[in-house]
């Protein structure tokens, strides 16, 4: 016997559990989502009213019919479901909950409910580009020489003019010239104020040589004057002619060229 109708207390072979096993047997899968308390309810009652003989056969199987087609009404959770998987409403759109709701039961569009967002998993950032590599140190070098003065002189002889077109010869196999450093000196003889401006001529006649040759930039040269403060030699206790023929390394330019 269905256990459905044991609670009955009806005989299997009596007419109105035939019928009623006949039909539940014709919602197949369907009674694994059928509530089947409430319709153990009405079977027992529909027993008690059979044995006690207060409800006529047709009565009866009207009862089962309803209680057949509450059966056929799938429930999920708190809530009554039609054949076609909607949750029965009322005339007011009120959802119709079973003996079972909780408010633990709630779903979307009942009892206030809403549907639960479902949050998209945040995007990964794109990696940060890689960095540039840092450019290359520039290497850098140097040439240098130095340009001799005759005495209380700032014009360039020849000899002066050949050491600087040997270095401006030189200096393109080694690299670009980037920038020009000219610092003009003096001997000793000749007040200090005097000496400082015979030095900045100097170092201004090697200047305008190099602009004329058309191989320096005049923006990249540098002058400077030093008078008579860094001599290369002292040539103490000499005086006169022989002091000024000894003072000689000391009446230059000092050129450095900075190349890359």
């Amino acid at each position: 016997m269905d256990p459905v109708f044991r609670s009955s207390g009806l005989p299997v072979s009596h007419p109105l559990v035939v019928r009623c096993l006949s039909w539940l047997n014709k919602l197949g899968g369907m009674r694994s989502k059928i509530i089947i308390r409430p319709i153990e309810n009405a079977a027992f009652l529909l027993g008690r009213l059979v044995r006690e003989g207060k409800m006529g056969i047709r009565k009866i199987q009207t009862v089962v019919l309803f209680v057949l087609m509450c059966g056929m009404m799938p429930v999920q959770a708190g809530y009554w479901y039609d054949s076609s998987g909607g949750i029965w409403r009322s005339g007011a759109g009120e959802c119709w909950r079973t003996g079972y709701w909780t408010p633990e039961m709630i779903v979307a569009g009942c009892d206030g409910g809403v549907a639960e967002l479902v949050k998209p998993e945040p995007m990964a950032k794109p990696a940060p580009p890689a960095p540039e590599p840092a450019p290359a140190p520039v290497a850098m070098t140097s040439v240098d020489a130095t340009v001799n003065f005759g005495f209380d002189r700032a014009d360039l002889e020849s000899d002066a003019t050949a050491v600087v077109d040997r270095l401006l010869q030189s200096a393109p196999s080694q690299g670009r010239i980037k920038s020009v450093k000219l610092t003009g000196h003096t001997d000793r003889i000749g007040t200090d104020g005097y000496n400082l401006d015979l030095s900045l001529r100097r170092a201004s006649s090697v200047a305008d040589y190099l602009v004329q040759s058309g191989k320096v930039d005049p923006q990249v040269i540098e002058i400077a004057g030093k008078g008579e403060t860094e001599p290369l030699v002292g040539c103490e206790g000499i005086f006169g002619a022989a002091a000024i023929e000894c003072l000689a390394p000391n009446r230059r330019v000092d050129m450095v060229l900075d190349l890359f």
